[in-house]
């Protein structure tokens, strides 16, 4: 039941989503990111888009990055997912932090797209266990793509900016 409740937060970010991609000034950006995913995805690994949306009376900020590795997202388990011309984006609207069952919700989002994202979790609980090993090293890229922020006002882009770090 929990995990509905999670869900139904997860409805207002897609619903934010949804309206953003009614932005004139969202539209290229969003074919820019996702011609940039699949480039990626030609080039044999599709990383998961992360968007964070922060909105408030002056307006919209959205920050846009992507992800590869399964622990970030355990790490920061977002409010929702939604595919966009069948790319997958995880969404952060500040409503994940109401979810209470994580560990229910973090098998739901690895079941449904976990599976494109490098499974580094199994490598690193194997690598806690004390005593001699060996574990193979699951992922064979280093990625750190760009964190841009929008900043919208009136649904017009007025900002926009490479950061360093996600604002979870």
């Amino acid at each position: 039941m929990l995990i509905l409740f999670g869900i139904s937060l997860g409805t207002k970010a897609q619903s934010t989503l949804q309206g953003l991609r009614k932005y004139a000034d969202f539209k290229p950006i969003l074919q820019s990111h996702l011609k940039e995913m699949k480039k990626l995805k030609n080039g044999g690994w599709t990383p998961v888009s992360a968007l964070i949306i922060r909105s408030d009376t002056s307006g919209v900020v959205i920050y846009l990055t992507s992800i590869a590795l399964l622990s970030e997202l355990e790490k920061q388990l977002p409010a929702s997912y939604e595919f966009v011309e069948g790319h997958p984006f995880i969404i952060y609207d500040g409503s994940e932090k109401l979810i209470s069952d994580t560990l229910s919700w973090f098998g739901e989002l690895k079941s449904k797209i976990g599976y494109r994202l490098c499974d580094n979790v199994t490598y690193l609980e194997e690598y806690k266990k004390p005593g001699p090993k060996e574990v193979k090293i699951p992922c064979s890229f280093i990625y750190e793509p760009p964190i841009e922020r929008f900043t919208f006002r009136k649904g017009k882009l007025v900002e926009k900016k490479v950061v360093a770090t996600m604002p979870f």
